[in-house]
């Protein structure tokens, strides 16, 4: 009708708190390195000290719209540019980082970000927000993205919506989330090791008193199979000084290509879209490249 009148609002503050409180910290691996694989890093390192948590890797340095991006405390593809063709587009992940501390501290390009849980101060009532836009700084790495949160070091709880608490992390809480880390990796990340696309990636990660814990993950060249698809091997040797570190992994994996429904809007990251031989063969058809994996063999071998 002529006379409706509509408008968007969104009280976004107390939904933040509830998002937030909904968060996992045992994501917090997976986040930072699957930001680290939508840079093409090749050699990630993931840092526990006595008063935070710090990530950095060689990968592509942020660029305009990355900063912009991180200029609004969540969301993106709207007002804020979404990552394309990448595995994290919602601009999500990095808030798993507040479980641990109350600021994340982003250097890239030769610039510093912030975002924090206290933008009236530290001694102020806790409200969300950003730095506008980032600041020069000559510590900042010109290549990749080093990432940095201090550990919280008081409660912090909700003045706004539902009354909410995140308490100061544990030094025991936070071996923990080292030790599980150690033994998820190899077969977390071997699925992201690839013929063509990302054929070699290392994980170092450390905490300053359980020691250090270094995955090289490798694949060999891909065999064209007759009825199609390809095969391949791929490993993750793992060493280190901790006390339980995980064994080496070895395993052959099978991939092939799925052809999407002709006018589909499906948007496929980078990663599983059909190599350059599928595309050749079939012309002008979207692809999404979906793998199995057939058998899986643990080996100790370092």
């Amino acid at each position: 009708m002529a006379d409706e009148t509509y408008v968007t609002q969104f009280d976004a503050e107390p939904e933040f708190w509830q998002y937030l409180g909904g968060l996992r910290r045992e994501d917090i691996i997976t986040e930072l390195i699957q930001n680290e694989l939508d840079a093409d890093s090749t050699h990630t390192r993931i840092v526990f000290d006595v008063t935070g948590f710090s990530c950095e890797g060689n990968g592509s340095a942020i660029d305009e719209d990355g900063w912009t991006r991180l200029s609004f405390i969540r969301g993106a593809g709207h007002q804020a540019p979404r990552k394309r063709n990448r595995i994290g587009v919602k601009n999500h992940g990095l808030k798993t980082y507040f479980t641990l501390g109350d600021e994340i501290l982003l250097l890239s390009a030769g610039m510093l970000f912030k975002q924090t849980l206290y933008c009236d101060g530290p001694d102020s009532l806790p409200r969300p927000g950003t730095f506008e836009r980032p600041i020069r700084d000559l510590d900042a790495p010109t290549v990749g993205c080093r990432v940095r949160v201090p550990y919280r070091t008081r409660l912090l709880a909700t003045s706004v919506g539902e009354p909410l608490e995140f308490a100061v992390p544990a030094a025991e809480m936070i071996e923990t989330l080292f030790e599980d880390a150690c033994k998820d990796i190899p077969g977390r990340f071997i699925g992201a090791i690839c013929p063509g696309v990302r054929e070699r990636y290392r994980i170092e990660i450390s905490h300053h008193l359980r020691g250090k814990v270094t995955y090289h993950f490798r694949c060999s060249p891909a065999k064209d199979l007759r009825g199609g698809g390809r095969l391949f091997t791929r490993t993750c040797t793992v060493s280190g000084d901790t006390s339980n570190f995980p064994p080496s992994l070895r395993e052959k994996a099978f991939d092939f290509v799925v052809q999407l429904p002709i006018g589909s809007a499906h948007e496929i990251p980078q990663f599983y879209q059909a190599h350059r031989g599928f595309e050749q063969r079939l012309p002008g058809v979207l692809l999404q490249r979906e793998r199995q994996y057939p058998r899986r063999v643990t080996s100790a071998t370092q």
